[in-house]
């Protein structure tokens, strides 16, 4: 063979490897961290509370008033719409969707309910403008309008209060929702595995040590003392938010 074709050759394999390699390493990190996933089945949670699975990832609807609340939207937009069916949720009642952040498993569904006002956070639109990128050349991208919500600030949705914590590290503007000073929705902003609170899969990280850090912040917000409930995008619902959180406040 000339040394020409031996150049060609050459370069295709490195063309290959370089193009290669990132999309194994993406594929086999990925199904490493969706191994660790643990989402809950669709059902209600607790009266007028429900969980809706798409996947590998749980959507929220809490009732308030005649309406609904939803917290997230999914990967798959015809399975949480089949999801809110099954458990009884009129789309057209839905009065507000709070985004724990713009990923694309948490927005598919998010141009569905026609009454609804869409809620980030105000650090996330930076996710949504091209301000920050998602990964290399990516942004994400929500194709409806939105409002944004301030660090601590608290909405009245009807007869329920829901408040905005900021708590950057799997994105930019990533947000936990305090629902009626009860329930904490907390995308994947931490996780909850063998009865500890965690980091999320690291390989979705943005910032896993700023994650880490709010995280050990998040547990000792005295706001948050009355939390009982925890509810994960990807990890399930854990009843036991009090000894969750004196564990890792006492690591």
């Amino acid at each position: 063979m000339r040394r020409g074709g031996k150049i060609a050759i050459a370069a295709i394999v490195a063309v290959v490897l370089v193009l290669g390699l990132p999309v194994w390493w993406f594929m086999y990190s990925s199904k490493k961290a969706f191994k660790t996933f643990t989402p809950r089945d669709t059902g209600e949670i607790g009266e007028g509370f429900f969980a809706v699975r798409d996947d590998t990832v749980n959507v929220y609807v809490a009732r308030a008033g005649d309406g609904y609340i939803l917290f997230d939207a999914g990967a798959k937009a015809d399975a949480v719409m089949m999801g809110l069916e099954s458990v009884g949720v009129d789309p057209a009642k839905v009065t507000a969707v709070f985004l724990t952040h713009t990923d694309f498993d948490h927005v598919a569904a998010v141009g569905k309910f026609p009454n609804a006002t869409v809620y980030i956070s105000e650090s996330e639109a930076a996710m949504v403008n091209g301000k920050v990128k998602r990964a290399l050349f990516f942004s994400n991208a929500l194709k409806v309008p939105y409002k944004t919500i301030r660090d601590g600030e608290t909405l009245r949705v009807d007869d329920r209060s829901v408040t905005a914590i900021v708590t950057p590290g799997h994105t930019a503007g990533s947000a936990c929702y305090l629902l009626d000073s009860t329930y904490l929705v907390t995308g994947d902003n931490l996780s909850v595995v063998d009865g500890k609170i965690g980091h999320f899969a690291e390989f979705f990280n943005m910032d896993t040590g700023e994650q880490e850090r709010v995280i050990d912040a998040l547990v000792k917000r005295p706001e948050l003392s009355g939390v009982t409930t925890l509810l994960t995008a990807h990890y399930g619902v854990s009843t036991d938010a009090k000894h969750l959180f004196a564990e890792r406040a006492g690591r």
